[in-house]
């Protein structure tokens, strides 16, 4: 299941970084959970915070990127946008009426299983006022999903269905972009200079209509969002049309700048916490670092070979299974498993999440691949490039 190339090859470093961003998703959801991380969580900087030292250095340092989820999806957005653009970079003009119909072959299935489970295990367990548990965690789980939320989440609408499997949120301007993708290709090959810094304006303005209309109406700040999120997967774009010449200029980085490189991406996409910047300074160093993470792991220099590591290549496999699945699970067991310890109820979610992840990639999520592919395009590209699938902002790859 990895990322393939022109050559028929796979870019087994994107499946692995990935697999690590789709961990550390998951790794923020756990820790929110108690109330000391959520706490930290809430204060932003360690200045504000009075907890415990030690929480201060999980939550204030480098460290934070193990549980860095806002990051982890910027990284996501930018390995779509370079995947998506591989058949486009073949040469071939694909239609959007057969490109559409192929991505959400490919995505919805899933999406579909992430809200069905969600409402399921929600029905069984009930809302969540478990004492030992943080604010974040029982402020969600407390909703009544009708006939409109339903068709709103199919329709890839905000609606409640976010309160019982959050991270659906990313899924939806995944698949909204998706759908236009082939006429941001389409510009992007006219006029790179322009789409690329167009995409990145037209972005920052609906960043800016969020933050000045914090009351605008539900459906038009979520479209903003998304329009917000459309400049990295440009950057995508552009990573993915410029790989041979980032392999080249990584052939003459030594082992030690390169080390460097990937502590300078860690300090980027978790600055917001280390330093207390305004929102326009964190925003871009965070987006800045998963654009860089990209490029990075794209480069085949050796210091990143352990992104190609078997355990980040399952991770990888099983990303976007995960990634749609395991808040519902972790929610349902922290709910049932109440009369033990909490990290051991939230260890148990994450088990079982895994597990849960590993059946719907090998089933559902494996037929709608197999269904994706049946969507051919022109054969001036190559097959691999064809086949170039993904799934949501963290599955990539056939």
């Amino acid at each position: 299941m990895g990322i393939p190339t022109g050559s028929g090859k796979r870019i087994a470093s994107l499946d692995g970084l990935r697999g690590l961003a789709a961990m550390s998703v998951v790794g923020e959801h756990a820790m929110l959970v108690f109330p000391v991380f959520w706490a930290a969580f809430a204060a932003r900087s360690w200045g504000a915070f009075d907890g415990p030292t030690w929480v201060g250095v999980v939550a204030f340092t480098p460290l934070k990127i193990f549980w860095s989820g806002g990051a982890a999806v910027s990284i996501f957005f930018v390995l779509s946008g370079a995947v998506l653009s591989l058949p486009f970079h073949g040469g071939k003009t694909i239609g959007i009426g057969k490109y559409a119909l192929k991505r959400m072959v490919r995505l919805y299935p899933v999406y579909f299983v992430g809200l069905l489970s969600a409402y399921i295990l929600y029905q069984i367990v009930g809302d969540t006022n478990d004492p030992q548990t943080s604010a974040w965690f029982q402020r969600n789980w407390h909703v009544d999903i009708d006939t409109r939320d339903w068709a709103r989440a199919l329709l890839f609408m905000k609606s409640d269905f976010l309160q019982l499997n959050s991270p659906l949120w990313s899924i939806i301007h995944e698949a909204r972009i998706s759908i236009l993708f082939p006429a941001l290709m389409f510009a992007y090959r006219r006029n790179r200079f322009l789409t690329l810094s167009g995409s990145l304006a037209i972005s920052a303005c609906a960043i800016i209509f969020r933050l000045k209309f914090p009351n605008a109406g539900s459906d038009i700040a979520n479209l903003s969002d998304t329009v917000s999120v459309v400049w990295l997967f440009m950057a995508g774009a552009w990573i993915a049309e410029s790989r041979e010449r980032i392999e080249s200029a990584f052939e003459y980085v030594s082992a030690a700048p390169a080390f460097l490189l990937i502590l300078v991406t860690i300090l980027l996409l978790t600055a917001g916490f280390i330093t207390p910047s305004p929102f326009y300074v964190s925003y871009f160093t965070t987006r800045g670092g998963a654009i860089l993470a990209v490029v990075l792991a794209i480069s085949g220099h050796k210091a990143f070979n352990f992104l190609e590591s078997r355990k980040n290549d399952w991770l990888g496999y099983v990303s976007y299974s995960l990634y749609s699945c395991h808040f519902p699970i972790i929610y349902c067991v922290v709910k049932l498993a109440d009369w033990t310890p909490l990290y051991v109820s939230v260890l148990a979610g994450c088990a079982i999440a895994l597990i849960a992840a590993l059946i719907l990639c090998r089933t559902i999520e494996a037929w709608s691949l197999r269904a994706s592919q049946a969507f051919r395009f022109d054969k001036t590209a190559s097959s691999a490039l064809q086949e170039a699938d993904v799934a949501s902002p963290l599955s990539i790859g056939s």
